[in-house]
């Protein structure tokens, strides 16, 4: 089962909205069409409520001046998404809903059972049970009528199937009984392939996005009497305005639920990290064990020598193999059969690491143990002296024979299975001085630092207890790095043969041979030091009967230590999880010495807690080990390290990764994470706002049928495109490793992204196997909305990614591959789900550590997809994608200096990588407010850019237009906008942290938004009518008062039909006047649209 590419997903995408047939094998071709169709579309950026309250006032100043219903695109990312999210799920509860009524109304009228036969030839005489089912359709307009989901789908294949064509008809009938046919306009003769094209006519799916624009803009008012016209769906957001918890207080369950959850998953979560992260933190203590052992006869070392040795060697063939000089190409000429490989996997870094680096580590752990072994043995180099040689300097002769021998049996299987080629005298010579000269450095080593003299002298008799702590930390990476110096005198010796891609290739393995050297020197510090030093700082508490104010004084160290763990923890944890604000890089005017800290604090202070955490971790092992022991006295480290029994470390090890497994394999790493307390609070405040039949939980708040499938939004207008981010912290992409991630949509037809190849129909994407149901609409909205995840895009972190994940602080989720790795079946490909249509990981630890160790790419089974914002927070990537003509873009993003972060950003994206240029030709004269009075002068609420595309029409490059607002305080805004803001200086960007509204807060959001979008109205308004505004030019004049003579035939018509004028009269009114017209004029729309 292959994904779709971007043609097809775009075709039928453009199919949905226009109803045009387009070929989806050619993406130009494809564009071309989307430049035809001149779409507009309506953006809402992220910033959390604060975006989704400024943009809802917006969306009533559209709705106030009849506009909404002509977009055809919604693209929304993070607090965008709520609102983008409320829209939807009204527009399609509101179709649902009048489909279902129309439904039930016409089975229960057993003489209509063909509506299509009906509409055939010459107008039949009206029945009286259609009348009064008609009637009872315009008075129970409210009602609800359950259907099946074969129903309900039936309906939506044909966008409420006959719902309106029907209406018209029996509207026509009712006209006629009050008029002569003389009357009737000939453009209300309408043919059954006339009804048959207006029924598949995509503007029949605005109906709902019309329904609630009239709501919204209060046209109608409830039956019931309340003293406001607002709307319930509105009046929800209000009530929710503190989605998280909304009942404040102290003694408000809602307030204690949300840490008694955090602490549930992080307990959960760590059921999986602490017995993983234990077991690793062993192995140091095993190879100690190993290293702390005396050897009863030299065979045992002499054979670990041996091996020391022949792994070493291999390393060595391996590295001479594998340098781009000895590739098939470079011996056998361009015509070599063998050039595959060069790309095969021991080319590749993976490779080199299995087959070169590892096993050189093994070498130097090999030998290091037999030569600590033979120190406690014998103490001496006599036994490694051969023949007498060199007798002042015992053992010198043997390392050099061994390091000689070492090379020619690496060289010896190269030679030989090359025959010869690629063998060259002086390279070869060159490596075998470069061998001897490392066996001598080896020797001077092994002589004179690891020597028992020259130990004791170093630690003397107060650290004699920690020397061989010390070796293992050093004795490993100082053979590496004597290595590594007999490689650099290899490479100056052979420079006269050797080629530059030689010298690159042996420079790479000797970087990662350094990172191994720096990862051991740290893990085995952090288990075998660091809990001595904490047992120190610790000592007074630990050995005293009882705690006192003198042994906490006494204790500084500890107390220092703490207050340190404690800040680094916060500010790392709190950097991190601020997502967007705190951790994204932002430009700064001065490189002071302050600035420049402040910018690396959260990373500085992550490595600062990380070790803290490692080395409590490791004294809780010794801790645990040491009451585990038979012979068990008090607590030292140095003492447990040397006593513990290596049956006991290994039944240790055996029980730690049989729980850390078995937990992965039970607790599931999406649902036990933050997100479901996101997304369900979120679900419940927007999406539950539009459920008419809500039944909440009496106890918890929630209704599960306030969410919706992504897909039962199909075939509405606007079509909805909700933006997230597909991290690739460890793609391959190289212009991409800033960024560290892509573009990821979530729309009613498609999921995917064109970055990880390849789109999946959301019918059956994330597919829950207890509900059937596929991704639903609040999960694709808080997954958009993920500001705090381990992996966020180009605001990754290693280790602030470690300590988020440790710490459970995800809003993300693990999404199926949409791409060709998505299609492989699961449990190595005997399962009966393939990939893409699984919920989440079954198992927790391989994702657990690829988001950890940053290794997430496009060629896993599961994608890591969180917040939009952390690849571009505007939703306007997208819309530029779908070459929109007009796009109208709400930037409710933090932004207090006004530095336009957020639309500089998305500017840059869409040049790099769409090749479409955005500019704002007059400037942005948008100014914060605390601009003083000349600054203001000029500014203005939005600005006008100008897009240029990369398709040309008779040589000119086709253009589009961008209407660019966000949230400005002028002082000249409504009243209780203006005292809110007096009493709130950061107003209107307050911290994107704050997520729980007031009403103030909420209402002066909203109002700021309202007014926002009538200034802009007012700016058009006066240009059309002369007055010379250089903020608009004709595009965006064309956008608001160009005359779209369906849309105003629709919505008259169908505004009387909502509003109760529309049923059978005894006598002509003014209201049958009114409707007559109406409908009159929508016929002839209609009748010219089919032709």
């Amino acid at each position: 089962m292959q994904p779709l590419n971007l043609a097809q997903v775009l075709a039928e995408e453009l199919k949905s909205i226009k109803g045009w047939d387009v070929p989806r094998d050619d993406l130009e071709t494809v564009f071309r069409k989307f430049h035809e169709a001149n779409l507009t579309a309506l953006c809402f950026s992220g910033g959390g409520i604060r975006s989704a309250t400024f943009g809802l006032g917006i969306v009533q100043a559209l709705a106030k001046y009849n506009l909404l219903e002509k977009f055809e695109y919604l693209s929304t990312v993070s607090g965008g998404g709520y609102l983008g999210s409320w829209m939807s799920a009204w527009i399609c509860r509101e179709r649902i809903r009048k489909a279902a009524i129309f439904k039930a109304e016409v089975e229960k009228d057993k003489k209509v059972t063909d509506i299509e036969r009906e509409m055939q030839g010459p107008i039949p005489p009206i029945s009286p049970q259609l009348l009064e089912s008609l009637r009872r359709i315009a008075e129970t307009k409210k009602n609800n009528i359950e259907l099946s989901k074969t129903q309900t789908e039936e309906l939506l294949k044909t966008q409420i199937g006959g719902l309106y064509p029907a209406q018209i008809r029996e509207f026509e009938q009712e006209l006629s009984g009050r008029m002569n046919q003389d009357q009737i306009d000939s453009a209300l003769r309408l043919s059954v392939d006339e009804i048959n094209q207006l029924l598949a006519d995509p503007t029949l799916g605005k109906l709902g996005i019309q329904v609630i624009r009239q709501e919204i803009n209060c046209v109608e008012v409830e039956s019931d009497v309340r003293p406001t016209p607002e709307p319930v769906q509105l009046r929800h957001l209000r009530e929710y305005s503190n989605y998280m918890s909304p009942r404040k207080g102290l003694l408000s369950a809602d307030t204690w639920t949300l840490p008694a959850i955090y602490v549930r998953n992080f307990l959960l979560n760590l059921t999986i990290f602490v017995p993983l992260l234990a077991t690793i933190l062993l192995l140091p203590r095993f190879l100690f064990l190993l290293t702390d052992q005396s050897a009863s006869g030299s065979l045992l070392t002499t054979v670990i020598s041996a091996l020391g040795i022949i792994t070493g060697s291999l390393a060595f063939g391996f590295v001479i193999s594998q340098l781009p000089s000895k590739s098939p190409e470079k011996m056998e000429g361009p015509d070599s059969k063998n050039k595959s490989a060069r790309t095969s996997f021991w080319k590749s870094e993976t490779g080199v690491l299995v087959a070169g680096v590892f096993p050189l580590l093994l070498s130097a752990i090999l030998l290091t143990t037999a030569w600590a072994w033979n120190y406690r043995t014998k103490g001496t180099l006599d036994d490694f002296t051969l023949l007498g040689w060199l007798n002042s300097y015992p053992g010198l002769e043997f390392f050099i024979l061994a390091s000689a021998v070492a090379f020619f049996v690496g060289l010896l299987p190269f030679v030989i299975w090359n025959k010869g080629r690629g063998f060259n005298l002086w390279e070869s010579g060159s490596a075998l001085l470069a061998s001897i000269f490392g066996g001598a450095i080896l020797w001077l080593a092994v002589e004179k630092i690891f020597d028992p003299p020259a130990m004791s002298a170093a630690f003397g008799s107060r650290f004699e207890a920690y020397e061989w702590q010390v070796y293992q930390c050093l004795a490993v990476p100082a053979f590496l790095l004597i290595v590594l110096l007999a490689a650099t005198l290899y490479v100056g010796l052979s420079s006269l043969k050797a080629s530059d891609e030689d010298r690159e290739w042996l420079a790479r393995y000797g970087g990662w041979v350094l990172i191994f050297c720096c990862a051991w020197i740290v893990l085995n510090g952090l288990v075998l030091l660091g809990p001595s030093v904490l047992h120190w700082m610790f000592r007074p508490l630990l050995s005293a009967n009882e705690i006192s104010w003198t042994n906490v004084f006494h204790t500084w160290p500890a107390v220092i230590s703490t207050v340190i763990a404690v800040l680094s923890g916060i500010i790392s944890l709190v950097g991190g999880f601020s997502g967007k604000s705190l951790a994204r890089p932002e430009p700064v005017k001065s490189k002071s010495s302050t600035s420049l800290f402040l910018s690396f604090a959260p990373q500085i202070a992550a490595i600062i807690f990380l070790a803290f955490i490692l080395v409590g971790l490791a004294f809780a092992s010794s801790w645990l080990l040491n009451y585990l022991g038979h012979d068990a006295v008090a607590l030292y480290h140095a003492n447990v390290l040397k006593d513990t029994y290596l049956t006991t470390l290994l039944w240790m090890l055996g029980v730690l990764l049989v729980i850390g497994i078995g937990m992965g394999f039970v607790v599931n790493v999406n649902k036990f994470s933050l997100h479901s307390t996101y997304r369900d609070r979120l679900t419940r405040a927007y999406l539950g706002a539009s459920n008419p039949k809500r039944n909440q939980h009496t106890f918890t708040g929630f209704d599960d049928s306030d969410n919706l499938e992504l897909h039962d939004l199909e075939g509405q207008r606007p079509f909805h495109v909700i933006n997230a981010t597909v991290n690739l912290v460890a793609g391959k992409n190289l212009a991409w490793q800033n960024r560290k991630a892509a573009s990821f949509t979530m729309t009613p037809l498609h999921c995917g992204s064109w970055a990880v190849r390849g789109f999946r129909r959301s019918v059956e994407y994330c597919v829950s196997k207890t509900s059937g149901k596929a991704l639903r609409l609040g999960t694709a909205m808080a997954i958009s909305g993920a500001a705090a995840n381990p992996n966020m895009g180009y605001i990754s972190s290693p280790v602030v990614t470690f300590l988020m994940s440790l710490f459970n602080l995800r809003l993300g989720w693990w999404l199926g591959n949409t791409g060709p790795a998505g299609s492989d079946r699961d449990w190595g490909g005997k399962g009966h789900y393939r990939f893409f249509q699984k919920v989440g990981p079954s198992v927790a630890v391989f994702p657990l550590i690829n988001e950890t160790l940053g290794r997430t790419d496009e060629n896993k089974h599961f994608l890591n997809v969180s917040d939009g914002g952390h690849f571009e927070n505007l939703a306007l990537y997208e819309m530029v994608l779908r070459r929109c003509r007009f796009i109208v873009l709400s930037d409710g993003a933090a932004d207090q200096s006004f530095k336009f972060g957020e639309i500089s950003n998305a500017i840059q994206k869409c040049k790099v990588d769409l090749g479409v240029d955005i500019k704002f030709t007059r400037g942005i004269r948008i100014v914060s407010r605390d601009t003083d009075a000349d600054g203001k002068k000029g500014s203005v609420r939005f600005a006008v850019a100008e897009i240029t595309y990369p398709e040309r029409v008779n040589g000119k490059r086709l253009k589009g237009t961008l209407l660019y607002m966000r949230p400005a305080y002028y002082e000249t805004e409504y009243t209780d906008i203006k005292y809110y803001a007096e009493a709130n200086l950061t107003f209107p960007h307050q911290s994107t942290a704050d997520q729980m509204y007031d009403e103030k807060q909420f209402e002066a959001y909203r109002g700021l938004g309202f007014f926002t979008m009538r200034e802009v109205f007012r700016t058009v308004v006066a240009t059309s009518q002369g007055d010379p505004r250089d903020e608009v030019d004709d595009d965006l004049e064309l956008l608001f008062t160009e005359d779209d003579e369906r849309r105003l035939a629709l919505y008259n018509f169908f505004n009387l039909k909502d509003s109760g004028k529309f049923r059978p009269r005894a006598k002509e009114d003014s209201d049958s006047n009114e409707v007559r017209s109406a409908f009159r004029q929508l016929a002839r729309t209609l009748r010219r649209s089919a032709h």
